[in-house]
């Protein structure tokens, strides 16, 4: 079997685009053809790559917009309150005394920088059974479903391209419950895997569920950690940390 015919049949394999009949021939391919074999494993592990890469750059892109927002809708309010000289005054005072005398609640803390991780629609990868099952999940996610969000993550085998995603949204899905220890332990076996694409969102919203939960120390050792790092996270992590020192 030539290189062309024996890789459009693996990719008619992963697409699951062969008949029962076809797909049985080609297992047995498989399992005696050692060229079949290893080329299927090759392109299966190029595919659950993408599938991570385009998680991640979704996912950038949308704080990116989020930032982009954030700085017009600063620079208007800015506008504004240049125009009287005695609203500045004003709140420059209050500014004053917020600065030094004020510190936020665990509550009130939480509360300011915690927002539901964002998602996007994924429809590439390996097993299209298993990505149904994702992209099920992941609209139940975005309606608020966070029940059946969390089943359908839990169904993901663990060596799948999508598991660090469902462990991700499966521990977010906790924390919009308000199971703040269920999602501390989901969050926990990303933050132990440094080379996953979800360690700092893994590290920060972990940090925001022991704020909640008034485990200070906790949060201080996550957040300054953030603060440290190259990370989106590091400036609002080192705000964090001077309001709960």
């Amino acid at each position: 079997m030539n290189n062309s015919k024996r890789t459009l049949l693996i990719e008619a394999f992963l697409d699951g685009k062969m008949s029962d009949a076809e797909k049985h021939d080609f297992e047995i391919a498989a399992t005696t053809d050692s060229s079949i074999k290893e080329d299927l494993y090759l392109q299966n592990e190029i595919r659950n790559t993408f599938e991570e890469i385009e998680i991640f750059n979704l996912r950038e892109k949308l704080y990116e917009i989020k930032n982009e927002n954030a700085v017009y809708t600063k620079r208007r309010k800015l506008t504004v309150f240049l125009t009287s000289a005695a609203a500045i005054f004003i709140v420059l005072i209050v500014s004053y005394y917020f600065l030094f005398y004020s510190h936020y609640s665990n509550k009130e803390l939480y509360n300011k920088y915690y927002t539901a991780a964002e998602t996007g629609n994924i429809s590439r990868g390996s097993d299209s059974t298993g990505l149904s099952v994702f992209n099920t999940a992941m609209l139940n996610y975005q309606n608020k479903k966070f029940n059946e969000a969390i089943s359908g993550f839990r169904m993901i085998p663990a060596g799948s391209g999508q598991h660090h995603a469902a462990v991700f949204y499966t521990a977010i899905s906790y924390m919009e419950k308000g199971e703040y220890d269920k999602a501390i332990s989901g969050f926990s076996e990303l933050e132990n895997n440094k080379t996953s694409l979800f360690y700092y969102d893994a590290l920060w919203y972990s940090g925001l569920c022991h704020i909640i939960l008034n485990n200070n120390n906790k949060a201080a050792e996550i957040f300054s950690s953030l603060a440290g790092s190259d990370s989106a996270y590091r400036g609002r992590a080192s705000e964090i940390v001077k309001e709960i020192d």
